[in-house]
């Protein structure tokens, strides 16, 4: 008889397994529309603040500046993003959709739907799901950003320790 799962690591191991099986069905649905779903997901925070800089993407994603920077060359490849100058700050550049990126983001909305209706079909509504995720999202984001605050501070304190002072 398998040995049960501690719950902790059942727990991860559920959400990464609901977020692997959802995927083929997504991608069945846009490529039924005609939009690659590889990135699709910058498109849509490019679209709700465009333009956008790949910092904040990178701060809304939670995914690296670097692999931001390769995603968004793939897109800017794709021919649904276009780099402009970021008359702010000559060291960034802003993430503008093209035509065609609209397009993806309006078509995506369509399959995403399509897949959202045909798991409701089963499960019922999503909604209120959807909501404790986001929920999750957030203390996850939250226990990221105390953890960060306790590194640094535990930097600064063995750095003054080092050089013969006390932390403050």
């Amino acid at each position: 008889m398998p040995e049960e799962q501690p719950r902790d690591l059942e727990f991860f191991l559920t959400l990464t397994l609901a977020a692997s099986r959802a995927y083929p069905l997504v991608e069945r649905e846009f490529r039924g529309v005609g939009v690659d779903p590889t990135n699709w997901g910058l498109l849509v925070h490019v679209a709700a603040g465009d333009p956008a800089t790949p910092t904040r993407l990178s701060d809304e994603t939670g995914i690296s500046t670097t692999t931001i920077r390769d995603q968004v060359q793939s897109l800017v490849d794709r021919g649904v993003l276009e780099r402009r100058s970021n008359p702010l700050d000559a060291r960034s550049y802003l993430l503008i959709l093209t035509e065609r990126g609209r397009r993806e983001v309006e078509l995506g909305l369509v399959a995403s739907a399509r897949a959202r209706e045909a798991i409701e079909a089963r499960f019922g509504s999503l909604e209120p799901l959807r909501l404790e995720l986001q929920r999750l999202l957030n203390t996850i984001a939250a226990v990221l950003e105390e953890a960060t605050v306790r590194e640094r501070a535990a930097l600064i304190a063995d750095a003054l320790r080092e050089e013969g002072g006390q932390p403050s």
